[in-house]
């Protein structure tokens, strides 16, 4: 079974070096990316996250300020907002 998971794990890797005593080294190489790689995606996840927010807060406020002032423009919301201020 070990020689079948061997031969396995280098046609995945697409490494015919891969042996059992290199194996230790290229699973902690594997790991470490893999760490680097859920980073930056727990990184992208968050700034999708706070552009949602940002977005959420805009349309928040636009309907207030139409609600205030009638229908404004979003291109020209902050500035009716500020005037309105």
């Amino acid at each position: 079974q070990a020689v079948q998971a061997l031969e396995k794990a280098k046609l995945l890797l697409g490494n015919d070096e891969l042996s059992a005593e290199s194996a230790p080294s290229i699973v902690s190489q594997l790991k470490e990316s893999e760490a680097q790689q859920t980073q930056a995606l727990l990184a992208l996840k968050h700034k999708l996250d706070m552009s949602s927010a940002a977005a959420q807060q805009f349309e928040t406020a636009l309907k207030w300020l139409q609600s205030i002032t009638g229908p404004v423009e979003r291109a020209s919301a902050a500035e009716k907002a500020r005037n309105v201020m």
